[in-house]
């Protein structure tokens, strides 16, 4: 892709600030304080920052340049241009894993974080290119509409008798904010390649689903994150069948709202499971920047998007798609294996059913990564798109680890609970003060320093839900 020189010409834009902390806002940020550092002078790094690194070069420094200049977040830019990245591709390609076994790009992700945080302006930038396609696609239907009507509307005699009949004009789009099935699977049904359902807001989604039956719409979106058939017979002049689905979900939602998840069942039938949530360590609004948004980005990530837009879209003698087959590289798939084999471990040794949930879908979610990553890379003229290579495997695995690391905090902010409440002051302090990654020796200093006993911190340091063994000799704090 050829990336234009970035020269500053376009004006930040504000965002607006609209206090209102829930209980839930309040129990984030206390699992969310970080440890009191050490006395040092130089920075502490966040525990999970967003790893920008997993995406193309060319992608990065769009990421990084909102970032710098309209105060994006970057786990909020980078979460949005994956999405619409996987939106793009639609039912193009799938990763083949083995025989029977294909993921597609299908993405769930929520964007998480207070009012007045700067969430909305990055789905707006990211989306910005196909939403624009949309837009080039309303206008054409509206003049076939309008010639469509108005041949509707003349006599037999008044028609060319040589002119070929007008078929009823349809709109296609890409995007679409309205949940319910019906209109999904219709506006599905003009547009094979997949849409996706964007949401300022994802709290009406979460209110909505089984209004109308019970589990209904839970299980629809079920099978949709799984690329399963769908169809709705509620409409009352046909019913609809989506073979093979293609519907990603993104949208903002507030700290307190993701309380409403555990209700009706949400948080254990698998459907929380689905969703990447994108939180950043520190979540407070920004000054506006002083440096301005060179507009060679935003063309460069319209060009990027366009590249896999424009990819071609198979489909059988039924209208099916039939997607291309993405193989993994032997080098990309022994990185995989050896991946999933860490988070097998991970699964097994889980505290909590939940999570067991969350880290068995991370196996597919990053495989998705990966053929999104794959095709980034080539629409960006990075890599080619022959194969699934170890490059993009190593980033969805980075990716995959990232949420792992927020849907922990989800977990225990839908549950209510924190689990350091269930031990004593002197080891929440104790904890409190380790760094977020740390030796047993340093563990063991630390210990002493708190007056306790090395076999009660070796003991202490067996806790599950608190540490994990990253190696031997090397611990890694889960809260």
């Amino acid at each position: 892709m050829q990336m234009e020189q970035p020269q500053q010409d376009t004006q930040a834009q504000p965002d607006t600030l609209t206090p209102d902390f829930t209980q839930a806002d309040l129990i984030l940020e206390e699992l969310r304080k970080e440890p009191a550092p050490a006395a040092s002078k130089a920075k502490s790094p966040a525990a999970n920052p967003f790893p920008v690194q997993a995406f193309p070069q060319a992608v990065q420094r769009i990421i990084r340049a909102t970032n710098e200049s309209l105060r994006f977040p970057l786990d909020f830019i980078a979460t949005s241009m994956l999405t619409a990245a996987a939106t793009a591709i639609g039912n193009t390609h799938t990763a083949y894993v083995m025989p029977g076994w294909q993921e597609g790009a299908v993405l769930y992700a929520a964007l998480v974080a207070p009012p007045g945080s700067n969430k909305s302006h990055p789905l707006t930038f990211a989306f910005a290119p196909l939403a624009k396609r949309d837009d080039e696609s309303y206008h054409r239907y509206a003049q076939e509409r309008k010639e469509y009507d108005m041949l509707q509307g003349m006599s037999r005699k008044q028609r060319d008798p040589a002119a070929e009949e007008i078929e009823k004009p349809v709109l296609s789009k890409n995007l679409v904010s309205d949940f319910t099935q019906e209109a999904l699977t219709e506006a599905h049904s003009h547009n094979p390649r997949g849409v996706c359902v964007v949401a300022d807001e994802l709290a009406g989604f979460i209110k909505n689903l089984n209004r109308y039956t019970s589990g209904g719409d839970v299980e629809f979106w079920l099978s949709a994150w799984s690329g399963k058939t769908v169809s709705v017979d509620r409409l009352s002049r046909i019913s609809l069948r989506i073979k093979r689905p293609f519907i990603p979900i993104v949208g903002t939602i507030q700290n307190g709202v993701l309380l409403q998840l555990a209700r009706d069942g949400k948080s254990d039938n698998g459907f929380i499971d689905r969703f990447l949530f994108a939180m950043p360590q520190q979540v407070r609004k920004e000054r506006w920047s002083d440096l301005t948004l060179d507009a060679a980005h935003a063309y460069n990530w319209e060009k990027c998007i366009s590249f896999l837009t424009d990819l071609r879209l198979e489909k059988d003698e039924w209208d099916t798609p039939v997607p291309r087959q993405l193989r993994f590289s032997p080098a990309a798939w022994a990185r995989l294996q050896e991946w999933q084999a860490v988070n097998t471990d991970l699964c097994n040794a889980a505290e909590s059913e939940a999570l067991q949930g969350v880290y068995t879908k991370l196996e597919s979610y990053a495989i998705r990564f990966a053929l999104v990553l794959q095709l980034m890379a080539w629409a960006c003229n990075e890599d080619g798109k022959e194969a699934i290579e170890l490059k993009a495997v190593e980033g969805a695995i980075l990716l995959a680890e990232y949420f792992r690391a927020t849907a922990r905090v989800v977990q225990r902010i839908v549950r209510n609970e924190d689990p350091l409440d269930r031990y004593s002051q002197g080891q929440r302090n104790l904890y409190a003060q380790l760094p977020q990654h740390f030796t047993t020796a340093e563990g063991l200093l630390a210990a002493e320093r708190h007056g306790m006993p090395e076999r009660t911190f070796k003991k202490f340091l067996s806790e599950k839900t608190l540490f994990t063994k990253v190696s031997h000799g090397q611990y890694e704090k889960q809260l």
